[in-house]
This record gives C-alpha cells, sequence and structure tokens, in this order.
C-alpha cells in the first residue's frame, strides 16, 4: 500500500523533471538553432521550425511558474493519500472494532460528519461516494470483526496545507509526528546547509511555508507572481522527493507501532 503510493510519488516527479529538462534545453537551444538548419533538406518543416525560432517572446519563467505549482500540488495530493492509505491499513490490521484506539474513534465520525456536510457543494478536490461513507461509518460499531474506515474523510484537507495543517491532518490517525524525525531523514538533510536536528527540523518547515507563499503568489496573480526560475523548480523538486519519502517513513513507522499494540491488547 504504501509501497506503491510512493512509487507513483517518484513516477510523477521524475515527469516534472522531463518537462522541466525540456523547457530548459528549449530555451538554450532555441537562439542556437538557426546556425545548424539545413533549410534546402527535403520535405523541410519551414513553417514550424520558423515559429519555433521566432518565439522570442515566449517567457519560460511562465511556464516554470506552472511547474512550481504543480510541484507544490503534488505535496499536498501526497499528504492527503499518506493519510488515506494508514487509515486504509488501520481497518485492514486491526480487529474487533472495541481494539480501535478511542482517539481516531472521534475523528473518523468528526470527519465523516465533514465530508458528508459537502454533499450540497460538493469539493473539486475531494470526490465523495456518499452512499459508501454512510454504509462505512454504520459499520464501525462495538462488536464488529470487521469495519472499514473512511479513509477519504479523514484525508480531507480545506485551506494552505502549511506545516502547521499538515500536522493537523496527520494527528487525525492519533500517531506520534516528529519534525525532528523527518528532518532526521538523509535525503532530505542534503537539501540544506545546516547541521543541527533542530536547524534542519526549523529549515523544512521554513521551506513549506515558503512554498506555499509562492504557489499563492502564482496562483492568484499575474504581475505579482513570484519570481520562479529553473533552479527553483529542480529545489522544490528535490525537496519534495525527500520530505514525502520521509513523512511517509515516520507515518508507516507509527501506524504499525499503534497496531502491533491493539494487537497486544486484543
Amino acid at each position: 500500500m504504501f509501497e506503491t503510493l510512493e512509487t507513483n510519488l517518484d513516477a510523477y516527479l521524475q515527469e516534472l523533471t522531463e518537462c522541466l529538462d525540456f523547457v530548459a534545453a528549449s530555451a538554450r537551444l532555441r537562439p542556437r538553432l538557426r546556425d545548424y538548419i539545413n533549410w534546402q533538406a527535403p520535405n523541410f518543416p519551414h513553417r514550424l521550425i520558423s515559429n519555433f525560432l521566432d518565439s522570442v517572446s515566449a517567457r519560460d519563467q511562465v511556464i516554470y511558474r506552472a511547474l512550481y505549482v504543480s510541484g507544490h500540488a503534488t505535496y499536498e495530493q501526497f499528504a492527503r493519500d499518506i493519510v488515506t492509505v494508514a487509515a486504509d491499513y488501520i481497518s485492514a490490521n486491526v480487529s474487533p472494532y472495541d481494539s480501535l484506539w478511542e482517539q481516531i474513534r472521534k475523528e473518523h465520525i468528526y470527519r465523516t460528519g465533514q465530508a458528508l456536510e459537502t454533499i450540497y457543494q460538493p469539493l473539486e478536490h475531494h470526490a465523495f461516494d456518499y452512499d459508501q461513507i454512510c454504509t462505512n461509518v454504520g459499520g464501525c460499531l462495538p462488536g464488529r470483526a470487521t469495519f472499514q474506515l473512511n479513509s477519504a474523510a479523514l484525508a480531507l484537507i480545506r485551506g494552505a496545507l502549511t506545516p502547521e495543517n499538515l500536522e493537523r491532518v496527520i494527528n487525525r490517525l492519533s500517531v506520534s509526528f516528529s519534525w525532528d524525525k523527518i528532518a532526521s531523514h538523509g535525503p532530505l538533510q542534503a537539501c540544506f546547509q545546516v547541521r543541527r536536528t533542530r536547524d534542519f527540523a526549523n529549515e523544512v518547515k521554513a521551506f513549506l511555508e515558503e512554498m506555499v507563499r509562492n504557489r499563492n503568489r502564482i496562483a492568484h496573480s499575474t504581475g505579482l507572481a513570484a519570481e520562479v526560475g529553473e533552479a527553483h523548480v529542480r529545489e522544490q523538486i528535490r525537496f519534495i522527493a525527500a520530505f514525502c519519502h520521509a513523512l511517509a517513513a515516520q507515518v508507516k513507522t507509527e501506524v504499525a507501532r499503534k497496531v502491533a499494540a491493539c494487537a497486544r491488547r486484543g
């Protein structure tokens, strides 16, 4: 479950990287290409090549902004998906329902209510099967050997996914969350030039906050949009890959520990 999620993350980030490579190569190639073209070649696509060479007004920075927003969306989607997958893992590995820890039982009911109240104004980035949600919550009863948490409801996120909001979302699973543990992840540490763990944790949170600000500036303005170049996008993709894997590692560990504790009590 978790492995597939991380594989999909890597695949999409690779797509973003390939798009970034293409845009960067095109920007460097266009002003140098004219001297190397054989305009007399058979079946030469004159108009296509001329249009490409004459596209001097095209701003690569606009494309970099779009890639940056897409990278931020990848981070938000992964945060939702990790909660969804973790909740499904809990449903599949805890039995009976009575042994499920109380905090997540309450959180599940509350978040199910929030999901149900969207029925008249559905959210574009959250697709709920309302009939299934009702069936699932109705089956979460004392004495039931099997049950299914509404994982999509537990992953419902509204507003910007700041570090504080991310922590609140993960805490819906009622598992331990530590910025220091996340920041101890080797590939994530390689993204920064600091030494102490606490400094790494602060750098991680600062990067997430800046990413949210840049995303909002790009999405809600034009002339005042954040100036984002190739280097910014490469840095963001590298950070997102490292951060999401670090987040997944912590959630997997803590959820497995909680589930094992339930099994011992049962």
